[in-house]
């Protein structure tokens, strides 16, 4: 084997997988890195063994459901000794992998330290770095990242379905909440609107039966069902209007909030103009003095608090009293964290 240390072979196998025109097989990756193939083998193990990775790495079976026989994944979860056995024996040298970094789930409560070049490097890869900030204690607002071409197609391709009231037929992927790992599903159903979270930028479509389907999870082949059955009479919500994000409750009770926002950090009434321009019928931002106030009846107080987050210390909550607190609770959880990271040096 080339004397490449472990983690720039790893690096280099993402890179590879994660290229959209490179065929990522392992054959192909230990020819382009001239790599001993049982050498990537055990590479591509160890990442289908990384609770991280795990869910957003899959095969180019993964997307195509035949006659009920399980994806890769699902084989490699169920029966993961023999599958590990087949992988190194040379029996999946010749699938294509994928992997879609913007999948990961993190946990609340961990804080992920980097160094500035480590975030700079995160940060050029575009919509990725909103994964790992998702569920950060603190966040920082960005502008919103260009769609990918794929997303793009998929959303213009719901839009249509929209308009000329036809169902979708697609592959969804998703996070088990209980187990951690990664799911697919086949999903047939009628578009009723797109809706962008902005708590975090995400794109979801909204189905007629008020689920909700996040467009980056979306695998290939997504299309259009022609023959499908009559587009089912819906009703709309009133309390649609007073959901902040995308994923509350419409039947739980709208809460009043009032924040002051410091103008003092360049544009930052203006991104939170553009973050509300679709809230005018129950939200109004107005000048008072030296601040900015926003006040508005949301339902879905922890995403309005993920928002809030983003901006700092910029904006104080100054009702609801319950949302305050938290947030304070929040912050100082933080630092216990930051105080107890301390000590790790001396382990």
């Amino acid at each position: 084997m080339t004397n490449i240390p472990k983690y720039d072979l790893i690096s280099s196998i993402i890179s590879l997988i994660n290229s959209d025109e490179y065929e990522s097989t392992i054959t192909n990756i230990s020819a382009s890195l001239s790599v001993p193939i049982q050498y990537i083998r055990k590479a591509i193990l160890a990442l289908l063994n990384n609770r991280i990775l795990q869910s957003c790495i899959n095969s180019e079976d993964d997307y195509e459901i035949i006659d009920d026989e399980p994806a890769f994944m699902e084989k490699f979860i169920d029966c993961p000794e023999k599958i590990a056995d087949n992988l190194i024996d040379g029996i999946y040298d010749d699938i294509v992998w994928d992997i879609n970094l913007k999948i990961p789930d993190n946990n609340e409560h961990e804080i992920l330290s980097l160094t500035q070049l480590e975030y700079s490097a995160l940060k050029a890869m575009g919509e990725n770095i909103l994964s790992l900030k998702r569920n950060s204690l603190f966040e920082k607002k960005e502008i919103t990242p260009p769609l990918s071409p794929a997303i793009k197609k998929i959303r213009d391709m719901i839009q249509d379905a929209i308009i000329n009231k036809k169902a979708i037929t697609f592959n969804y992927k998703s996070i088990n909440t209980h187990t951690g790992q990664s799911e697919q599903s086949s999903v047939v159903c009628f578009p009723q609107e797109i809706i962008t979270n902005v708590s975090d930028n995400w794109l979801y479509m909204q189905s007629t039966e008020l689920k909700l389907y996040r467009l980056d999870r979306i695998a290939q082949p997504c299309r259009i069902v022609n023959n499908s059955e009559p587009f089912p009479g819906i009703s709309v919500n009133p309390n649609r209007k007073y959901i902040w994000g995308a994923c509350s409750n419409p039947d739980d009770v709208p809460v009043h909030v009032k924040l002051r926002i410091a103008p003092e950090t360049s544009n930052i009434i203006t991104k939170i103009k553009y973050d509300t321009a679709l809230r005018a019928e129950t939200g109004k931002l107005y000048q008072d003095g030296g601040f900015y106030y926003y006040e508005d009846d949301i339902i879905g107080l922890n995403e309005f608090q993920r928002w809030i987050r983003s901006y700092g210390s910029s904006i104080v909550v100054i009702e609801p009293e319950s949302l305050r607190n938290n947030i304070v609770e929040r912050a100082q959880q933080a630092i216990n964290l930051y105080e107890l990271s301390k000590s790790w040096n001396d382990l």
